[in-house]
């Protein structure tokens, strides 16, 4: 990939609920925002501790062609909370 480069206001690392929130706050008062995850899902660790952001494998997404299987889910969150593997919960959270 070239170089890449881009002038924003503001800059929010993380997709969790308070990065979410916080992009959108700057971007509703007129801020130019870059918004960056490492990875591929979005939600961080408010995925597994409110849920309400992201509801994975649903039947909206699917409709609209949105590729989110159960697999998908469970490996994001294992990968991204390695420490918890809690698979029995989030299991039950995805079906």
């Amino acid at each position: 990939m070239g170089d890449v480069r881009k002038t924003v206001d503001v800059i929010v690392v993380g997709t969790g609920g308070t990065g979410l929130i916080s992009a959108l706050s700057a971007a509703v008062h007129g801020a130019d925002v870059l918004l960056i995850e490492s990875e591929e899902g979005i939600g961080g660790t408010t995925l597994f501790s409110g849920g309400q952001i992201w509801v994975p494998n649903n039947h909206f997404m699917t409709e609209a062609g949105v590729n989110d299987s159960k697999v998908a889910v469970l490996t994001y969150m294992n990968e991204t909370m390695p420490a918890r593997n809690d698979f029995k919960r989030w299991e039950a959270f995805v079906d």
